[in-house]
C-alpha cells in the first residue's frame, strides 16, 4: 500500500464491494441439463479425492482430513458469494489504481470468486441432483 492510497482515500473513499451470503437462488433446469452438471459436480468431487489417495501414502486418516478440506471449501463456495464493487476495479479493469485503497480490496472480492467459482458449480450442481424430485408414476 503506498502513501497516495491513504491520500485518495481519506480525500473521497470510494465503494467497496460485499458478500452475499446464503443459498444461491435456485433456478428450475431441464432434467437432462440437471442430470450432467450433477455428474460433472460429482467428478469434480471425487476425481481429487481419488488423485490425492494413489499419490500419497493411503491412510484413512489423511483421506478424512481431505474430504473435510473439501465440504468446507464446498461450504463456503455454496454459501458465500463475494461481489466486487465494479466501478472502482482500477483503470478499465485491467490495472491497479495505485490511488486506491478500496481497489485493492475489490480485486481481491474479484479473485475470491475466481477461487469459490468451481466449488460453486460443483456444490449448486450436486444440490441440484440430490433435490431434484422425482418424476410422478402413473397410478399412485
Amino acid at each position: 500500500m503506498s502513501r497516495f492510497e491513504n491520500l485518495e482515500e481519506q480525500l473521497e473513499p470510494g465503494p467497496v464491494g460485499d458478500f452475499e451470503l446464503g443459498p444461491p437462488p435456485h433456478e428450475p433446469r431441464p432434467r437432462l441439463q440437471v442430470l450432467v452438471r450433477g455428474l460433472a459436480g460429482l467428478a469434480m468431487v471425487a476425481v481429487p479425492l481419488v488423485l490425492a489417495s494413489l499419490a500419497t501414502s493411503f491412510s484413512l486418516g489423511t483421506m478424512a482430513w481431505m474430504a473435510a478440506s473439501l465440504e468446507l471449501y464446498l461450504a463456503v463456495a455454496y454459501y458465500v458469494r463475494p461481489r466486487p464493487a465494479d466501478s472502482t476495479m482500477g483503470w478499465r479493469r485491467t490495472f491497479d489504481n495505485p490511488f486506491r485503497f478500496t481497489d485493492d480490496l475489490d480485486w481481491m472480492l474479484w479473485l475470491m470468486g475466481v477461487v469459490l467459482r468451481p466449488g460453486r458449480f460443483a456444490s449448486t450442481a450436486i444440490v441440484d441432483l440430490v433435490s431434484r424430485p422425482s418424476p410422478p408414476t402413473a397410478g399412485v
